[in-house]
């Protein structure tokens, strides 16, 4: 087999198949003081993949314009409902900013949160009414198991990326949205194309005399 044979093959898998486990972070809206956000699907678990640390946590951080409070005070959480099934409330949970470079809020619950599932509700996370975020603002929000204090960890030994959205301009770009379906078909006929392509025998030139 060619190796670009060989490289559609392998687009074809990678786009039918799904993960495990699967995590959806939704941001249905935010202001100064607080978030709406939504899980959908699994958390890790089954597969033995969590931080190494604070599997009962999970973090919001926020990069970019996004951040317009202190870099060092921070101010207590409160959750409208649980995100996950099972997670038994927050036990623990601030907003704030530490030392100049990671701003994010922090959220502790009773309970591992390995292989809970979302509830898809809409959850309020808001942080004692101080206004920390930019509601103009451009960056990202992204939700990670585990802490970042020390910052995000690639490895995934501290914590895990679960996701993220864009924001610009204070509006919320998901960009785990799936494609229409008009995309999705024009997606396909540019396989249907490239793989007609790659499997037509490709004709010689006669070789001169």
């Amino acid at each position: 087999m060619s190796i670009a044979k060989t490289f559609l093959a392998a687009t074809l898998v990678a786009a039918t198949i799904q993960p495990a486990w699967a995590v959806r972070f939704t941001v249905n809206d935010y202001t100064s003081s607080s978030i709406t956000f939504t899980l959908d699907g699994e958390m890790p678990g089954a597969d033995g993949t969590a931080p190494a640390r604070f599997p009962d946590e999970i973090d919001i951080l926020y990069t970019g314009t996004l951040w317009s409070g202190s870099t060092m005070d921070y101010a207590s959480n409160t959750l409208s409902a649980d995100p996950f099934d099972g997670a038994g409330g927050l036990w623990f949970g601030n907003t704030g900013g530490f030392g100049g470079q990671t701003t994010y809020s922090w959220l502790g619950f009773n309970n591992d949160l390995t292989g809970l599932s979302g509830t898809g509700n809409a959850v309020t996370l808001t942080w004692g009414g101080t206004d920390y975020l930019n509601t103009m603002g451009t960056g990202t929000i992204a939700l990670y198991w585990g802490n970042v204090f020390e910052g995000a960890d690639p490895d995934g030994i501290r914590n895990i990326l679960l996701g993220s959205v864009r924001v610009v301009d204070g509006r919320i770009v998901d960009e785990n949205e799936v494609p229409e379906p008009a995309s999705l078909a024009l997606f396909g006929a540019s396989l249907a194309v490239l793989a007609l392509t790659l499997t037509h025998p490709a004709r010689r030139r006669p070789a001169r005399a």
